[in-house]
């Protein structure tokens, strides 16, 4: 495949916008008035490889190369042949005290209502993991809501400790929470401290929105109380990122995704909102229609992009991520990293490619205390853990947003209301199309930004 076939050129303001996705930089030209000039004769001019002239500026979070790279004492962990997981989800509690009205793990109870996950199943889970992955990164306590099994997190941290002072393992991975933050008892928050979890509070925006669609068991709001508990978080120094779902509740109040992120940072100071749309099907009364949600994430990304050039940047995670690999022209690895980079164990200890998956006949791929599992064979999910290899897949390959394009299997099985493997998405389809969409936003924005500073 040649590097013409890596070219994409959009027009904005008199300009041609020219993407090479083949080294992942971004240039202008103003547009010639012989429209037959070939591409590979352009003159490039006002070169933003890179895009370093926004990147000096602000960007929160943006990682460089290198940065939080274990390799240089991985060695001999490496050369074992084994895969490194970038991410060990332990679904330490199958039950929740909240009811979140468009909840799709069954109000946090999956498919073991009530289960919580034991020490046994808890130790056999790390060393599950660490036979069959050579490097663990990232360690998150999930639920359900994991704060109702704390011991559970302090077991595991404290069996990952005694694994790397026995050098079993090359390092720590780093710890992380998931909460609901309903539930900020004494003991969490010295858990917090003592092995410096991430934490990632789930909150959806101002009280009216977040109490319309998260309630307690109670129907009940649940805001204030979170509110508070997210305010003693911050006093101690703990820094906790945020996940907002979008949903038609936000539409039908008239909040968008930019008015998302202005909340969070004014009330949170939170500087990079992960806001995903709900994932609901097609019927439910809280279903974005993708149109309207390619709309607010497109919005959403140029208001990020620009508030890089003023003194208080804020930005949605989708924008981060693209910035990412731009800035270190580093194509996004996985269109999605379940059953690759990442592995969900739950409190039964079945096992998973994400906790997204956590569901139907099929998906279950074994039992870390060896006992057999419910589900029948594996082979679905691997069909479509095989076919989301957009290296692979011939519909992704002649694709121009093929380096920068990601997404998320449960999301999508959700949203075309059957499962399809993704060899079923033809490169035309409406999800391909609205990924495409919101790369051409992302783009858009740079330029303007860029020509608005010069």
């Amino acid at each position: 495949m040649g590097d013409i076939d890596k070219l994409k050129v959009f027009e904005y303001c008199s300009n041609d916008v020219i993407f090479n996705g083949n080294d992942l930089t971004l240039s202008i030209r103003p547009q010639r008035v012989n429209k037959t000039d070939a591409i590979g004769d352009m003159d490039l001019i006002n070169s933003m490889s890179a895009i370093d002239s926004l990147l000096n500026r602000r960007n929160p979070g943006v990682n460089k190369p290198g940065q939080a790279d274990h390799s240089h004492i991985a060695g001999s962990y490496e050369k074992q042949n084994r895969k490194r997981l970038h991410r060990l989800s332990l679904n330490i509690s199958n039950t929740c005290n909240m009811a979140c009205k468009y909840c799709y793990a069954n109000k946090g109870c999956y498919y073991t209502a009530g289960m919580m996950m034991s020490k046994k199943t808890a130790l056999n889970a790390v060393n599950f993991a660490i036979r069959k992955f050579s490097i663990i990164d990232h360690v998150n306590f999930f639920g359900g809501e994991p704060t109702l099994n704390l011991p559970l997190i302090e077991l595991v941290c404290e069996y990952f400790i005694h694994l790397r002072k026995k050098e079993v393992i090359p390092y720590l991975p780093q710890f992380g929470l998931t909460t609901n933050g309903y539930l900020l008892p004494t003991q969490l928050l010295g858990l917090l401290k003592k092995y410096n979890l991430s934490l990632c509070i789930s909150l959806d925006g101002p009280k009216e929105i977040h109490d319309a669609m998260r309630v307690n068991t109670h129907n009940c709001g649940t805001y204030d109380i979170i509110i508070k508990n997210v305010r003693t978080i911050i006093d101690m120094g703990i820094v906790p990122e945020f996940e907002c779902t979008y949903t038609a509740e936000h539409l039908r109040k008239g909040i968008g995704l930019v008015e998302l992120m202005t909340f969070f940072y004014d009330e949170l100071k939170c500087q990079v909102l992960h806001c995903p749309c709900v994932m609901v099907p097609f019927e439910s009364p809280w279903h974005v229609p993708r149109d309207i949600a390619a709309q607010q994430y497109s919005k959403a990304i140029e208001h990020s992009i620009l508030s890089l050039t003023t003194k208080f940047p804020k930005m949605i995670s989708i924008a981060k991520r693209f910035l990412n690999s731009m800035s270190t022209q580093t194509p996004i690895l996985h269109y999605c990293p379940a059953g690759r980079t990442s592995m969900t164990i739950n409190a039964d200890g079945n096992i998973f490619s994400c906790f997204m998956l956590m569901h139907g006949s099929g998906y279950c791929l074994g039992n870390v205390n060896g006992l057999p599992h419910e589900f029948g064979s594996p082979d679905l999910i691997n069909i479509q853990i095989q076919d989301s290899d957009k290296w692979t897949n011939p519909n992704c390959k002649t694709c121009w947003a093929q380096s920068l394009c990601f997404g998320c299997l449960g999301e999508d099985m959700v949203n075309i209301k059957e499962r399809v493997t993704r060899s079923s998405i033809t490169g035309q389809s409406v999800i391909c199309d609205y990924k495409r969409k919101i790369i051409k936003a992302f783009f858009i924005s740079i330029v303007k930004a860029r020509l608005d500073t010069n």
